[in-house]
């Protein structure tokens, strides 16, 4: 799939051209089964509106007592605060506690 791509001279890029964004949403009580699913599709939602926009993925992330973070590699951490924030405001995924980078 991506040799396509490598024969017309796109490269991959190293991970340290990424920075870490994280999307965290505060939770009172132990992570449950739908904190989990949350997770899951916040992570998949935002690898999808990143990746289209070439700014980056998601990856990991955790469900603790506390909270759930989505760990987000990013290209460009302003826009991609911008982006993100966008794409959660006014959608199911509102209740977003804060983003920032790590």
């Amino acid at each position: 799939m991506l040799e396509g791509a490598r024969a017309l001279g796109f490269q991959e890029l190293s991970e340290s051209a990424y920075a870490t964004l994280i999307v965290e949403f505060a939770l009172t009580g132990e992570g449950s089964v739908a904190d989990q699913d949350k997770h899951e599709d916040v992570s998949d939602a935002l690898t999808e509106k990143l990746g289209w926009l070439g700014l980056g993925y998601c990856e990991d992330g955790k469900v603790t007592g506390d909270g759930i973070e989505i760990c987000c590699r990013v290209l460009n951490v302003e826009l991609a605060k911008t982006i993100i924030s966008e794409a959660l405001d006014g959608s199911v995924f509102a209740d977003y506690s804060r983003i920032y980078q790590e």
